[in-house]
């Protein structure tokens, strides 16, 4: 009767206690679970935000780049589409000047064409058949390179500069904008590249 009485409420206190922190525990792991969840679920979403944004930066890296080919231009709002083409072919070719003269973009037609050439020819000869050295085949080839290469692109750029400034007869090369210039000098070197390879595919044939 005296442990009864004695130990009972020791027992029952610490049945108790540890009930409530039984408890508190199951509290603090369902806030834990609960919180990992929310983090799992967060965690796509975070990434794909995170890809978005590094694609946005990408854009505005590509867009600054792009804009800075045409800073040195002072209308280039006013600059045509195949102007910029053109002068964006410059900015990849090799800049080499020699006795104050460009040749950099001369040099970068002959390798277009010279790759064109091999490519029409393993079409005409492999594919089609057609006999290997000939001097039918070797002219054919000469005529589609000129006149699918370097003939069309030639004459789209000489119609642009011609239509995109009013005629001015007595008027000064440098009265012409920056752009116009440049895309003039690229298109003779266009022509001086087209010249010197087909020198060489002379004297090869």
């Amino acid at each position: 009767m005296i442990l009864e009485t004695t130990l009972l409420p020791g027992i029952r206190s610490t049945t108790r206690t540890t009930t409530c922190l039984m408890k508190t525990l199951n509290r603090e792991q369902t806030k834990a679970n609960h919180k990992n969840t929310q983090q799992q679920h967060q965690q796509p979403q975070l990434q794909q935000q995170q890809i978005s944004n590094n694609m946005c930066q990408r854009t505005v890296t590509n867009q600054r780049s792009s804009s800075k080919m045409f800073d040195q231009y002072n209308d280039e709002k006013n600059i045509p589409a195949l102007a910029r083409f053109t002068l964006a072919l410059d900015s990849w070719s090799p800049k080499i000047t020699l006795f104050n003269l460009d040749f950099g973009f001369s040099l970068l037609a002959m390798a277009f064409f010279a790759a064109m050439r091999l490519v029409v020819k393993h079409v005409l000869t492999v594919h089609l058949e057609w006999p290997i050295d000939s001097e039918k085949t070797n002219f054919s080839i000469a005529c589609l390179v000129g006149g699918i290469f370097h003939t069309p692109f030639l004459l789209s750029v000489l119609g642009m500069l011609l239509t995109s400034q009013p005629f001015r007869p007595s008027a000064s090369f440098a009265d012409y904008p920056r752009w116009w210039q440049d895309t003039c000098h690229l298109a003779l070197q266009l022509c001086t590249g087209y010249m010197v390879y087909d020198f060489f595919v002379i004297m090869w044939d």
